[in-house]
């Protein structure tokens, strides 16, 4: 192999892992768009949207005390398992 060739495959192989390093920087960068709405001057509002309330009927400490009074009253036998 002659010196320029040698020089050539050497050059080559310099470019090819350079090449190699920025494909892989790239593939690691994430491209982000955020923008930042707070200061935005029209807000959007949807009158039909309802807020949720947790959607329970019986609050729990209220359903735990039913319980632990209908345990007690009624059904004594289970004391044993809910106390």
């Amino acid at each position: 192999m002659s010196k320029s060739s040698h020089k050539n495959a050497k050059a080559k192989a310099a470019i090819d892992a350079a090449t190699t390093t920025i494909n892989v920087i790239k593939k690691k960068c994430v491209q982000h768009n955020y923008h930042d709405h707070a200061s935005d001057k029209t807000l959007k509002i949807d009158k039909n949207h309802k807020v949720s309330t947790g959607g329970v009927t019986i609050p729990f400490p209220i359903k735990l005390h039913n319980m632990l009074e209908h345990i007690e009253s009624i059904e004594p036998e289970l004391s044993h398992v809910i106390s």
